[in-house]
């Protein structure tokens, strides 16, 4: 990843307001703790986010759901 990729990316985002709030969602998530995660916890919400983006939209759901 590079400084440009991730310039590329905010640019992107910020040219509708559905990516600038989740790209508000997103810095949010991170400034609430999320930066700290270890490595494991890490991979559990990349996990949680590739099921989401996924074929398992709802399931990923539902399963955070469950567990709060």
């Amino acid at each position: 990843m590079t400084m440009e990729q991730l310039d590329k990316a905010g640019s992107l985002l910020a040219e509708s307001e559905k990516g600038r709030q989740a790209m508000r969602d997103l810095l949010a998530f991170l400034d609430n703790g999320a930066i700290g995660l270890n490595e494991q916890n890490q991979a559990a919400i990349i996990a949680l986010l590739d099921g989401a983006w996924g074929e398992y939209a709802g399931t990923a759901r539902d399963v955070m759901r469950d567990w709060l």
